[in-house]
């Protein structure tokens, strides 16, 4: 029986992906999914593509060239586990812990398991210098005593297991979007699980390189990235889970203002209607002291 299903979008990283694929333990009943973006020949050796002689990988080539998103579509139509866990190529698990959570979770009933992280140079694997956001909610959560911090603002899909009947009674896939295009899915399943549980165990290295598109701070990146947070965001609004929000409206907003002063102050109305003006004025004034000098 397959208990997970472990999805991985892969483009023009082979020895990356070697480094993910090397740190999932062999199981039996575990079902690895890489789907390759459409990589490039001159980069990837596709005779000896990674993970395509293991027992429990299975590769698709995928040449349509959509992103990541797309590839994570791909990848959650093949799955066969219980439980879906999404790793990014260039990241990576700790082997011995993750194989401790698959036990112990492998015959739960829960929806969602949220995990912290270890934040990591890509090369060097020196950890980073301060704490990533995506443990500081745990932090957040317990001074407050409220697991909604983590359960809304947890908006990349790795670190988490989840449910994957939850996923396809409620149809929810990945935007296809080049950036962002986790943020929706993260969202709605956040939304539509019931039984959740938050475990301090570090399991996923979360690595950082200078080329990532997290980096990407063009016009069309800046774009993408708020058209997604007003969505996100306005869905909490709406679902009376404001005050959970990550508030990547505001920091989009603000960092489009920088790059484009035209094109920012036409999402203006967008990004009113949806905050209200108070907010608005609230928000934007916190992104510019941080920018300036605040807290990071």
């Amino acid at each position: 029986m397959i208990n997970y299903s472990i999805i991985i979008p892969h483009k023009n990283l082979p020895n990356l992906l070697t480094r993910c694929l090397d740190s999932i333990p062999e199981r039996d009943d575990v079902q690895i999914i890489v789907v390759d973006d459409n990589s490039d020949e001159s980069v990837v050796n596709f005779d000896e593509f990674p993970g395509q002689h293991r027992k429990s990988v299975q590769v698709i080539f995928d040449k349509s060239g959509l992103g990541a998103g797309h590839a994570r579509n791909v990848g959650m139509k093949l799955a066969k586990g219980r439980w879906l866990v999404f790793a990014d190529c260039d990241d990576f698990f700790d082997k011995i812990l993750f194989n401790e959570q698959l036990d112990i979770f492998k015959d739960s009933e829960l929806d969602l398991v949220f995990f912290k992280i270890n934040y990591l140079d890509s090369e060097t694997l020196v950890p980073a210098g301060f704490e990533h956001k995506v443990n500081s909610v745990f932090d957040i959560a317990k001074k407050e005593n409220d697991c909604g911090y983590i359960r809304f603002r947890r908006n990349a899909p790795w670190a988490k297991f989840v449910r994957c009947s939850l996923v396809r009674v409620n149809q929810i896939e990945f935007q296809e979007t080049r950036w962002s295009n986790d943020a929706w899915f993260s969202t709605q399943v956040a939304l539509f699980a019931q039984n959740i549980q938050y475990i301090e165990a570090s399991i996923y290295n979360y690595t950082y390189r200078e080329n990532s598109l997290i980096k990407a701070s063009s016009v069309e990146a800046l774009r993408c990235r708020l058209d997604i947070a007003l969505k996100c965001e306005g869905t909490l609004i709406k679902n009376g889970k404001g005050k959970y929000r990550p508030k990547h409206i505001e920091y989009w907003f603000y960092l489009l203002l920088k790059k484009s002063l035209r094109i920012g102050i036409g999402y203006s109305g967008r990004v009113i209607a949806t905050l209200g003006l108070k907010g608005f004025v609230r928000g934007l004034a916190a992104s510019v002291k941080n920018a300036f000098g605040g807290k990071r």
